[in-house]
């Protein structure tokens, strides 16, 4: 199982790579939170997402044979970006699984870094079932989006720049999707500090983490609808789920309804492009969901900030609406 140690090396090795992001305060928030808001703007990142973090450890600790074979991965499209990107930089051929149904901009995005694009159904186990395929085909090193340790190690760091930046940060709230990112943040958060509360914000259209949880063990469920295309998983991750059951404290899903509201309240009171999956947890925010961190001192994981702006303008005239209706900030 991940340690604490996995990354801190992590920190060590990729900070030439990545960008630092910075620790926001959203004072605008704190009456109707009920505590102090902290944002960590992981869309800020270089390639929009967190995804670079850990994409970059793996691709970084690969041997000089393994980069010559080069890498293949399986995204929506942020860690399709992070592979391209951190490849392009070492010089390593990279290829790409992406779903059918993929952002354009995702995909120009990762198109621009260089990498070879292959798009294969529509739900993250197709793709990652092609993306093994391919593997065996081409003897590539497969770079998996959440189940691989390098990987997830990477992701952690932003948590570790989070407490280093504000170390009375009492909570982390952070989308849930595959689990790469809470299993990292949590695994450097409780390192750090054991007493952190971690939270992890699902879809309730792809709440499979906490179905899993409410049974015991990680589960496969049939149909996922959501506009948050960066959590829309399928299945609960067999090495993800313990590890998750362990070091995060609270799950819980929010309807997409608020979504577009939660993306409106950043671009308003932040000046933030946010993404729907980026925005869970302020959604969770507006639901009522995070109301027994009342008091503390609690930091919102934005993980990405790439969409598409046609939609993205759509969103945010109904999630005005939606804000504006159901509280009284300015």
């Amino acid at each position: 199982m991940l340690k604490f140690a996995d990354v801190k090396k992590a920190q060590e090795r990729i900070g030439a790579y990545i960008r630092h992001t910075p620790l926001l305060r959203l004072e605008a928030l704190d009456e109707f939170a009920g505590f102090e808001v902290y944002l960590k703007p992981e869309n800020m990142q270089i390639t929009g997402s967190f995804k670079l973090r850990g994409a970059s450890n793996k691709l970084l600790s690969l041997s000089e044979e393994e980069r010559k074979r080069g890498v293949v991965a399986a995204s929506s499209g942020n860690h399709a970006q992070g592979v391209a990107a951190a490849a392009a930089r070492l010089g390593v051929d990279a290829l790409i699984v992406m779903p059918e149904d993929v952002t354009a901009l995702k995909l120009a995005g990762t198109q621009a870094w260089g990498a070879k694009v292959v798009l294969h159904g529509l739900l993250s186990s197709e793709r990652e079932a092609r993306m093994k395929e391919l593997a065996d085909q081409t003897n590539r090193v497969i770079v998996h989006p959440y189940a691989d340790e390098l990987v997830k190690a990477g992701q952690g760091t932003a948590a570790l720049e989070v407490l280093q930046d504000e170390p009375a940060i009492t909570a982390l709230v952070a989308p849930l999707g595959g689990g790469g990112l809470i299993s990292g943040l949590a695994t450097a958060a409780k390192g750090l500090n054991p007493d952190v509360i971690m939270v992890g914000i699902e879809p309730a259209g792809a709440a499979r983490y906490s179905k899993s949880r409410a049974s015991g063990k990680p589960l496969t469920i049939e149909t996922t609808f959501t506009i948050a295309d960066g959590t829309r998983g399928n299945y609960a991750s067999p090495v993800n789920f313990p590890l998750i059951e362990e070091r995060v404290d609270v799950l819980t899903s929010v309807d997409d309804d608020l979504l577009p509201a939660a993306m409106y309240a950043y671009a308003k009171l932040a000046k933030l492009v946010v993404e729907p999956s980026g925005a869970l947890p302020l959604a969770a925010l507006l639901a009522g969901k995070l109301n027994f961190l009342k008091g503390k001192k609690v930091c919102l994981v934005i993980s990405g900030g790439n969409l598409s702006f046609s939609q993205y303008a759509g969103w945010l005239a109904a999630g005005e609406m939606i804000f504006d209706s159901t509280t009284n900030i300015n």
